[in-house]
């Protein structure tokens, strides 16, 4: 497994792209044979309502920035896998599968 910070998330819903305002977060390649991914965001409590809209969400749309905010974002298919409330805000996981790197580099 390869572990990544996670610099910046956008999440699609319906037509609009929302920014997730993170605390902190990281994303984990489990290297397995589907090609998964879990990703964990770091939350202040008073974003759980937003976060809330998309539990129930099969298949959303995810723009993840790893390592530095100008990295092109990786888009996956992301679903809430649980919400756990902490000390000092929420965390977040995320099944996700990769969907597509939005880099020249990784074109070539």
């Amino acid at each position: 497994m390869k572990t990544f910070k996670v610099a910046e998330v956008f999440l699609k819903k319906d037509k609009n792209v929302i920014k997730i305002p993170l605390k902190d977060g990281l994303i984990i390649n489990r290297e397995d044979e589907k090609g998964t991914w879990l990703i964990e965001l770091f939350l202040d409590v008073k974003d759980e309502r937003l976060i809330q809209s998309f539990k129930y969400e099969t298949e959303i749309t995810a723009h993840v920035a790893i390592t530095h905010r100008d990295n092109d974002p990786a888009i996956f298919s992301v679903s809430v896998s649980t919400i756990q409330k902490l000390d000092h805000g929420i965390s977040v996981l995320f099944d996700a599968k990769l969907d597509q790197i939005r880099n020249e580099y990784a074109k070539k």
